[in-house]
């Protein structure tokens, strides 16, 4: 053999080697984060482990086991389209069969607050032992918790309970039921417990902390949100969080400072209107009521009936002798007061009586007027899960959507309210009799 045939013989066989490694590497690195996935969903960090499972599908595209493994742990870690996505491949792929995949639709329904169509049969299949019962009793419970039926949520957290006495989340789950009926020692109880089996839980460490600050031990609060933010440093609910600590253990330059930062990554976007508010609040701690002035007003383009806002507005302009302006935003503080306390007046009723749409109705329609669009819509939504052909509120969607321009939804929600161009209006809290 010539050199120059030996020479391509021995290049081939070093490409071929090289191929081969870089296959085998492939290969254990896929490997190695499938087994991380299965760690970490065995410590129920679904986030994480959907991190691992996407790594792996990237080199195993064709594993349809792990495309439905990875739905399912990306609706459990709140990522919807994610989910959708690999469902998808699944039926692309033919795995697992057509009753599988249209169950997982289901529960990406339910867990996010529709449960009205598919509720009956999916107690049923928890009465029958169904494979998936932990699995649907978990979607169950947070699709109740969203739409506030309480009584239907309670259920299922205690069967979830009966059948997993450890799991961290049934117990973040009840405390949010017991802190709804404001039972404040026992849902305080339940988180505790939900991180002692859990530490990495940070929904409970949160819950925990804010209802310790609420009851004025922010000393104990205090290590949860320092815990949160060196873990989330970005996370701009626990920077406001650990501010609000710093603030009642009279820190208030620490605060300002923390809040200041938050302001400047977060700019004047709606994800600041938190931090607008608290540093407004903080600046008439520290006897400025000019920088008050200027953050509620900030605030107050992004929330206009913000009642913490308004005061801190009126005071400001009070306290810097500008009386006749102060007086306009006084008596828009009053009226937001007044909305507040009528919402917590629904809630009440809602917590007694969840299959009414009325309060809910109401509800929503406040949370509208105030400018807090999402948490009116989410409010809407739910009084149509407790009667779909609830005339106020699909006349209330109509009119939302009439100011937004959207008219698919306009005529879509006036075909349910069966008008076609009347005048629409919201009613707020209209009698059921009015469909």
């Amino acid at each position: 053999m010539s050199r120059l045939k030996r020479a391509s013989v021995v290049l081939a066989a070093l490409v071929c080697i090289s191929l081969a490694s870089c296959i085998i590497g492939a290969y254990l690195w896929a490997a190695h984060h499938y087994r991380q996935a299965e760690q970490d969903l065995s410590k129920r960090d679904f986030a994480a482990a959907y991190s691992h499972l996407d790594a792996y599908l990237q080199v195993h595209q064709y594993d349809g086991e792990a495309h439905y493994l990875a739905a399912r742990t990306a609706r459990r870690a709140g990522l919807a389209d994610d989910a959708r996505r690999h469902l998808e491949d699944c039926e692309r792929l033919g795995w697992p069969s057509r009753d599988a995949i249209a169950l997982e639709r289901m529960l990406m329904k339910v867990q996010n607050g529709e449960v009205a169509e598919s509720e009956d049969f999916l107690m049923s299949c928890v009465e029958s032992d169904h494979e998936d019962a932990i699995l649907i009793l978990e979607a169950l419970s947070e699709g109740y918790l969203r739409t506030f039926k309480m009584g239907m949520a309670e259920f299922c957290v205690n069967k979830l309970l009966e059948r997993q006495p450890d799991n961290p989340l049934a117990y973040l789950w009840r405390g949010e039921l017991r802190d709804q009926r404001r039972s404040t020692q026992p849902a305080i109880d339940d988180y505790h417990k939900a991180l002692d089996l859990d530490p990495e839980l940070d929904e409970a460490r949160f819950r925990l902390a804010e209802k310790l600050i609420q009851i004025e031990q922010v000393r104990e609060a205090l290590p949860h949100f320092e815990q949160l933010h060196a873990k989330h440093p970005d996370d701009l609910r626990f920077k406001v969080g650990l501010a609000e600590c710093y603030v009642k253990t009279s820190a208030l330059e620490e605060a300002r400072d923390l809040l200041d930062s938050a302001l400047v990554e977060t700019g004047e976007s709606r994800r600041a209107f938190y931090a607008m508010t608290k540093r407004a609040s903080l600046a008439m701690l520290m006897g400025r009521p000019a920088d008050a002035e200027k953050w509620s007003r900030k605030a107050l383009i992004l929330e206009p009936n913000s009642q913490e806002n308004l005061y801190n507005l009126y005071h400001s302009l009070d306290l810097l002798e500008r009386h006749d302006e102060a007086r306009i935003y006084e008596a828009k503080w009053h009226i937001a007061e007044d909305a507040t306390r009528r919402i917590g007046t629904l809630m009440e009723q809602v917590l007694v009586n969840p299959d009414d749409p009325a309060p809910q109705h109401e509800i929503g329609v406040l949370h509208l007027r105030q400018g807090r669009d999402d948490l009116g819509l989410m409010w809407l939504v739910s009084a149509l899960q407790a009667d779909p052909s609830y005339r106020p509120t699909l006349l209330a969607l109509a009119d939302y959507y009439e100011k937004k321009g959207d008219i698919v939804r306009i005529k879509e929600f006036r075909r349910r309210a069966q008008v076609d161009a009347a005048p629409i209006g919201d009613g707020p809290g209209a009698p059921r009799g009015n469909r």
